[in-house]
């Protein structure tokens, strides 16, 4: 399980192929490379889509966030351009609603082609964004700026 990942974040964002992945469009979160997120699953669309990943856990998707929180079924125009690929961590069911609690594990960054299918999940034609690393010889300059960071934060050098 990714969840118990103790390595080099680098090794969690490979570029991923490019082409069609199911997707999740989210409200009003963000998920960033290398993170987990705590979601609410409650659209229809979206719920089709953990049901599907429970049976095919290994499957990689995407996540997109929504323009405008209250845009009930986003289309194309309605999604930030860059997203993630994701994996799903764990999903915990909630008694007595429509809705399930999901953890997904965020993965490298991906930008929209277009979306291609909307049922019975969303599914975007995606190309893999590469990440950018910090240099491993500037750590002097990462000093600095963390001692300039530290002492505007705390005004103590």
């Amino acid at each position: 399980m990714i969840a118990d990942y103790e390595g080099d974040p680098k090794t969690l964002i490979e570029d991923q192929e490019e082409g069609l992945y199911p997707t999740l469009c989210m409200r009003d979160i963000v998920v960033f490379p290398t993170n987990m997120t705590p979601i609410v699953v409650g659209r229809k669309e979206s719920l089709n889509l953990v049901r599907m990943l429970e049976k095919k856990p290994d499957t990689i998707f995407c996540v997109f966030c929504q323009k405008n929180k209250d845009t009930e079924s986003p289309y194309e125009e309605d999604l930030y351009p860059v997203g993630v690929f994701a994996k799903l961590i764990k999903v915990i069911k909630m008694p007595g609603t429509d809705q399930m609690s999901i953890i997904i594990q965020g993965l490298g960054r991906c930008q929209m082609k277009h979306l291609v299918q909307k049922e019975p999940y969303t599914v975007i034609d995606v190309k893999s964004l590469p990440e950018k690393w910090p240099d491993e010889n500037n750590d002097e300059l990462f000093r600095m700026l963390y001692e300039n960071f530290h002492y505007e934060a705390t005004g103590w050098k």
